[in-house]
């Protein structure tokens, strides 16, 4: 019987060790977990592909022999930070990769097996477009107001149901002799 039962266990066991893997290795995000050291445990074959390594070129070493000393410093502070606050925190992370230089973001926490805890995990999803496209709206904002301020024409946005003014630039204020307000 205590047989049985420890081979029932036992595959129940690899069965649920055989879905994690699959469930990491599936991901289009990277993932990752690493022991209470630091030391890679996990790293998902997006992380791989991403990162243009191998298992064995990762699993059992830390940052600061996989990443320049810069990026394996803020991985380290932003692993203790979320170990600190214990919960999952989010960081936006920069990191040369085989595509070139992406930007992550990455849910990192800590890493508990039962009540003890056993280290840090990851998941970092690639943001490197969607921050590209950010910036682009912000610098299209910041161009749209200059050429509003800036225009030696009398302009102002009114608001449509109300008439009410929203804002209006310095060449209307001079040429209709109003304060801003």
């Amino acid at each position: 019987d205590s047989t049985d039962e420890q081979l029932t266990i036992a595959r129940r066991e690899a069965r649920t060790s055989a879905l994690l893997q699959a469930l990491a290795d599936t991901s289009p995000d990277v993932i990752f977990a690493k022991d209470h050291d630091g030391r890679y445990l996990l790293f998902n074959r997006e992380a791989v592909r991403v990162m243009g390594v191998t298992q064995d070129e990762v699993v059992g070493r830390t940052d600061a022999e996989l990443f320049p000393p810069q990026v394996a410093a803020q991985f380290l502070d932003n692993d203790h930070l979320a170990q600190a606050l214990d919960r999952p925190e989010v960081f936006e992370e920069q990191v040369e990769t085989a595509d070139g230089r992406r930007t992550f973001q990455t849910v990192r926490g800590t890493l508990r097996l039962g009540d003890a805890e056993r280290g840090t995990f990851g998941v970092s999803r690639d943001i490197t477009e969607m921050v590209a496209t950010r910036q682009r709206l912000q610098d299209g904002k910041r161009r749209y107001r200059m050429m509003f301020e800036l225009n030696p024409m009398p302009m102002a946005v009114v608001d449509i149901q109300s008439q009410r003014f929203l804002a209006v630039n310095d060449a209307a204020m001079v040429h209709y002799g109003f304060e801003r307000e």
